[in-house]
Order: C-alpha cells, then sequence, then structure tokens
C-alpha cells in the first residue's frame, strides 16, 4: 500500500504554527498568572503569620485554616490573625 502525502498551502501553514505560538503565549501568561498568585498567598500567610505554624490562607475564602494537631480548641493559641481580639 503506497503512502499518499497530502500538504496545505503555505498560507494555511503559517496560520497553524502562529496559532501554535499564540497558544503557548498564552499557557505562559496563564503561568505568570499563577506564579503571582502564589506570590500573594505567600505575602499574605507571611504578613498574618501563618509560615511556618500550619496554617494556610484559603485563597476562595479568605479563610485561615488552621491544623488541630498544632493548636488544639483553645481560642489563644494559632498564629495572631487567628486568634479572637
Amino acid at each position: 500500500m503506497a503512502k499518499v502525502l497530502l500538504s496545505i498551502a503555505s498560507e494555511e501553514l503559517y496560520a497553524l504554527r502562529l496559532a501554535q505560538l499564540t497558544a503557548e503565549a498564552t499557557a505562559l501568561e496563564a503561568r505568570r498568572a499563577q506564579h503571582a498568585l502564589r506570590r500573594l498567598t505567600l505575602e499574605l500567610e507571611r504578613r498574618y503569620g501563618l509560615v511556618g505554624v500550619g496554617a494556610t490562607l484559603d485563597i476562595h475564602t479568605g479563610l485561615i485554616n488552621l491544623k488541630e494537631e498544632n493548636y488544639g480548641l483553645r481560642a489563644d493559641e494559632g498564629p495572631p490573625a487567628a486568634r479572637p481580639s
């Protein structure tokens, strides 16, 4: 069985390659945005005293998540931002 090679016009090939480059650039921008989000989250966790104490910031709700094994149930424990005033 013989192979038949078909080709597309150079303008169509150009359009395909341009679309591929656009897709790659868009993916890179998405990665940059994700990196910026992680950086801001880390900065907020530092600002609120959450870094290194087993607490995290939920970026969807803005709530601070504490690990019970680190803080127990006492209200005066935990990072400063999570303590009642």
